[in-house]
């Protein structure tokens, strides 16, 4: 298990597609532009989703045209079907991959960690340069986490690993 967890990613648009209010791109860009400047080494600026399921997200690329390019900082997005993987692309952005519900589904209940690391591994074999294992219904316990985390990095080393978690109790 690892034994510290340094901060290096922050994710945006978690709360952006929350907003009541859209966002406009000179905006979002302005955000990620004082993000960077604050020296975190990688910033998940936006989703690639269709603009019915995420209406906040709906200007990712003009936004993304609007950030500044500073060394030493990455800036990411993800994606979550083939044409979101395809806008990523065609603005330059790295892809990260999302596993959600680590720890329990609200359909299949209980998810084995051998289940998720293997999910995650699939990301990494496709394309993605990192994958967040997301708790994303606020399930997850200590114990589970550190099961599910102990499987994932037996296949991928945690630098290329984040993790994300809910407390939806």
């Amino acid at each position: 298990m690892v034994e510290a967890v340094w901060i290096s990613e922050f994710c945006l648009r978690d709360k952006l597609q929350d907003e009541r209010n859209m966002i406009t791109a000179g905006n979002e860009s302005w955000l990620v532009d004082m993000l960077t400047n604050s020296r975190i080494c990688k910033i998940v600026v936006t989703r690639f989703v269709s603009p019915k399921c995420a209406p906040r997200l709906a200007g990712a690329a003009a936004a993304m045209a609007e950030v500044q390019c500073v060394r030493g900082v990455k800036n990411a997005s993800q994606t979550l079907n083939c044409r979101g993987l395809g806008a990523v692309k065609d603005v330059g952005l790295l892809v990260l991959g999302c596993v959600s519900c680590i720890n329990a589904c609200p359909y299949d209940g209980p998810m084995l960690p051998e289940s998720v690391a293997r999910v995650a591994k699939t990301k990494f074999d496709l394309i993605c340069c990192g994958v967040s294992l997301s708790g994303s219904i606020g399930t997850g316990t200590l114990d589970s986490i550190k099961r599910m985390l102990n499987a994932a990095f037996a296949v991928k080393s945690g630098d290329r690993l984040a993790s994300h978690h809910h407390d939806t109790g």
